[in-house]
């Protein structure tokens, strides 16, 4: 059974790869990492707020057209949107 842990290390390696320009290899991850957060901590929980985060923002590389997570807009209002990029690549 994976733990807390193994997901945050999988947001961790799915934004690094992300930010390599693997979006194909970083998107699963993150996507994994988010289902998990959602349905273990909750979807109030900061873990899963920021998973999403990330996840929005590997798809964001990706120009995708793709409809956002849920509650995206809640994460970004958390968190508080800024006019600075989030990463560099």
């Amino acid at each position: 059974m994976a733990t807390r842990q193994y997901y945050k290390h999988l947001l961790d390696l799915g934004y690094c790869l992300i930010c390599q320009g693997k979006a194909e290899e970083g998107l699963p991850l993150l996507r994994d990492a988010s289902a998990w957060c959602k349905q273990t901590l909750g979807r109030e929980h900061p873990d899963t707020l920021a998973a999403l985060v990330f996840l929005a923002q590997g798809l964001a590389v990706t120009g995708t057209t793709q409809p956002l997570p849920p509650r995206l807009d809640e994460s970004f209002t958390r968190f508080g949107p800024t006019n600075q990029p989030v990463w560099t690549i």
